[in-house]
């Protein structure tokens, strides 16, 4: 959450403190952050040193099959005259 929307939150309050549910996701945002940052960090490792089973996943764009007649006919709003 923004500064600026937390600022908000706490001046709709009042007192200066948060709401239970913006405390909530507030607590929920800052509990993710670590494990995040581990995970993304040694995912990017494991594609550095090539050891990541998808890297090829991270490497080249999967190619996308040409559609069929078939489906040209349904999205061209019916059969092929």
């Amino acid at each position: 959450m923004s500064p600026a929307k937390q600022e908000e939150m706490k001046r709709e309050n009042h007192d200066g403190k948060m709401s239970r549910c913006t405390r909530a996701a507030h607590a929920k945002e800052v509990a993710r952050a670590p494990a995040e940052k581990r995970r993304n960090e040694r995912r990017r490792k494991a594609i550095k040193a090539g050891s990541c089973r998808s890297r090829d996943a991270h490497e080249a764009p999967a190619k996308v099959p040409p559609p069929s007649s078939h489906d040209k006919a349904i999205h061209d709003g019916g059969p092929p005259k």
